[in-house]
């Protein structure tokens, strides 16, 4: 049984999208980050650049620049703004005919879809400036009449003085020791929207390693999906994820790259959805040689957990079936199985109609001196509809969820297809330094 249709939001920074030609560069070579408030410097030491403001996204007119995203589910929404014939979408190597060229902030939907891994590639044709906001992506959480549940976990926690953090033990960090793992150092930032003057210096809770081969592990279990976060910076590059159930099945692992040349302090590193939420996973993260820095950084923040519940197991079950092979091929004289099992039909089905015809005979006696007692009841009246625990057939309401800043605060809701959705708003006019 598929699991119910779930829809996230994916933020153009998150490091599971994978970016062509470069990630982060100007828009003539490859793509470039932008953000619809600006940005604003951060004060603190060894800070990495300037905080992003607002919604991020990337912009590129590079021919041939590209973004792609795989993931489990049903359907796919992508959002951004672009002119008809700039751009391309293709879902599992298959071209979207008919694309609303940014029409609303919608570049290209793909619903119906079967509950499977899938891929999705925008590519812009180039010369005109294209731009990528976020990704909606319907996966797969939760069964009927069972609610999803949430957990959030973080890597720092905070002691009874507020100026102390400790290392959630949750987490094990390699080689231990010899690591240069700590947590992260002070920044004076700016997060709230509207807020004109830097905040007051701050931990960003969490725990940060500049040192090649350094790793982050944890077990999970009673997990349909997971969500870790992290900052993208211009001094984080190249990482590996290892996924490994330790039953013994086959592990995954994917290459991340979340460079940014602006900070943010809150975007997904790496997620996985579709687990069997009745085993146990391990989930290694490692820090690896990147060529174009100098310096590499590895931080996690916090870990999402969703629990959709076990997979409801079939009730029906059916006995052993009886071959008739041996009474086919053995030359007995005597009545067959299938020559008895015809006679005690025959009797059974006799004994039936008799049984009927004398409820019958009993019944229209009967009828005239009861039918005064008898009066049609009407069926009682329900209350109100409740909420359906079912989520959208496909996640595919008439417009795609709205995007939502808050979602770097958990890591979604359940989708309920309302009638309608408002539209989503573009950004606002880039600030650019």
């Amino acid at each position: 049984m598929n699991p119910l249709p779930y829809n996230v939001t994916l933020s153009s920074q998150s490091a599971t999208l994978i970016y062509a030609p470069f990630r982060d560069a100007t828009i003539d070579l490859g793509w470039n980050v932008t953000y619809s408030g600006g940005v604003r410097n951060t004060e603190g030491p060894n800070v990495p650049g300037p905080q992003g403001v607002g919604t991020p996204y990337r912009r590129t007119t590079n021919a041939g620049a590209s973004v792609e995203l795989r993931w489990i589910g049903t359907a796919i929404y992508l959002y951004g703004n672009a002119t008809s014939g700039s751009y391309s979408i293709t879902v599992d190597g298959s071209a979207i005919d008919d694309l609303p060229s940014g029409r609303d902030g919608l570049l290209g939907t793909k619903t119906g879809l079967a509950y499977s891994n899938h891929s999705v590639i925008l590519t812009a044709v180039g010369g005109i400036e294209i731009s990528f906001w976020y990704a909606d992506v319907t996966i797969g959480v939760g069964y009927p009449n069972a609610s999803v549940k949430m957990k959030t976990i973080p890597t720092v926690n905070q002691g009874p003085d507020p100026s102390l953090f400790t290392a959630n033990s949750f987490f094990t960090y390699r080689p231990g020791e010899d690591s240069e793992w700590l947590v992260g150092a002070p920044f004076r930032t700016v997060l709230k929207p509207g807020q004109q003057e830097p905040e007051d210096l701050t931990p960003i809770h969490e725990m940060v390693t500049n040192k090649t081969g350094d790793s982050v592990t944890f077990t999970i279990n009673s997990t349909s999906a997971f969500f870790l976060w992290s900052t993208v910076a211009s001094d984080h590059g190249a990482k590996t994820v290892t996924l490994t159930p330790t039953s013994g099945g086959p592990s995954k692992t994917t290459a991340l790259d979340n460079r940014s040349s602006f900070l943010d302090f809150k975007q997904i590193l790496y997620w996985e959805s579709n687990l069997d939420r009745d085993q146990t996973y391990m989930v290694e993260v490692v820090l690896v040689k990147d060529d174009f820095l100098g310096v590499n950084h590895l931080g996690v923040a916090s870990l999402d957990l969703m629990d959709g519940g076990s997979t409801p197991s079939s009730s029906t079950t059916t006995g052993p079936t009886e071959s008739a092979s041996e009474d086919e091929n053995n030359g007995s004289n005597d009545l067959s199985k299938g020559s008895i099992a015809g006679i005690a039909v025959g009797v059974i089905l006799g004994a039936v109609l008799l049984g009927i015809a004398i409820w019958m005979w009993r019944r229209r006696r009967r009828s005239d001196s009861q039918d005064a007692n008898f009066a049609a009841v009407p069926f009682t009246e329900g209350p109100e509809a409740t909420t359906s625990p079912f989520r959208a057939v496909d996640g595919g309401p008439i417009l795609p969820p709205e995007y939502d800043e808050r979602w770097t605060g958990s890591s979604g809701t359940a989708s309920t297809s309302p009638a309608r959705r408002a539209l989503p708003s573009p950004p606002l006019q880039p600030k650019r330094l």
